[in-house]
């Protein structure tokens, strides 16, 4: 979940449900993975942050209501957009917010859609450090992106199973090259 582009995940006893009613503040979602149970829509605008969202699941007879809120994007301050990194290096990542959310999650992509690192950490932290040649070199427009959530586990109500959560996440994105 986002501030704008909604994806929620409706499943039973492990199985995807695809019969349910899904919506976020009002906007009818679809399904749109049957196979998942992967529903989605987009609200009419952007939230800023810290609105509220709404989430309302049924399916027969069986509800679900969640509230979470848009935390704010965190602003990556190093290494800065378009550096060029030296992949034999650790690779220190800093960032300020304002706000303190759930967790963050930091991945790194040199080339495919599969990241070449993934790291989660609470909220409270403003860094961590990529190991040493854990990027190949010689690449160029790699996506550093780092995600703030939400999750909004205290706010889960009606059927849903222990543990049941939002994910309500924000990104920022930053090029970078790495050498020799």
């Amino acid at each position: 979940m986002g501030a704008q582009s909604e994806n929620v995940l409706v499943t039973r006893n492990g199985r995807p449900v695809t019969s349910a009613t899904v919506s976020v503040n009002g906007t009818q979602l679809t399904l749109a993975d049957a196979s998942t149970g992967r529903y989605h829509g987009v609200l009419p605008s952007k939230l800023a942050t810290g609105s509220q969202l709404d989430l309302v699941v049924t399916d027969g007879s069986q509800r679900v209501e969640a509230i979470g809120n848009v935390p704010e994007a965190p602003v990556v301050t190093s290494p800065a957009n378009g550096s060029t990194i030296d992949a034999t290096q650790p690779l220190p990542v800093t960032w300020t917010s304002a706000s303190s959310p759930d967790a963050y999650e930091l991945l790194v992509f040199q080339s495919g859609s599969s990241p070449v690192f993934d790291g989660s950490m609470g909220g409270s932290y403003r860094n961590t450090t990529i190991a040493a040649n854990t990027l190949a070199p010689g690449y160029a427009n790699g996506s550093l992106k780092l995600f703030a959530y939400n999750f909004g586990r205290d706010q889960v109500t009606g059927d849903a199973a222990a543990g049941s959560e939002m994910n309500i996440r924000v990104p920022t994105s930053i090029t970078i090259n790495t050498s020799p």
